[in-house]
């Protein structure tokens, strides 16, 4: 029997704090986002009590956020 968690390539999840580092905001504004459902749309992954969130997903708002590049 083969090990599925061998065979699939998992996504790498941070913390809020470390999220909180990327985007430069307190973990605290992050849960606040998560409660009251404003701020970006950031999907978090919830195992238990304990939040997570994609990589992909946190770079791909960073990237979706980008204004006045120059051509």
């Amino acid at each position: 029997m083969s090990n599925p968690l061998k065979t699939q390539s998992l996504p790498e999840l941070l913390t809020p704090l470390q999220v909180g580092e990327i985007l430069q905001v307190k973990p605290r504004t992050l849960e606040d986002w998560r409660a009251r459902r404003c701020g970006p749309a950031l999907p978090f992954v919830r195992l238990g009590r304990t939040v997570r969130y994609r990589r992909a997903d946190v770079l791909r708002l960073v990237e979706s956020n980008v204004t006045g590049e120059a051509a």
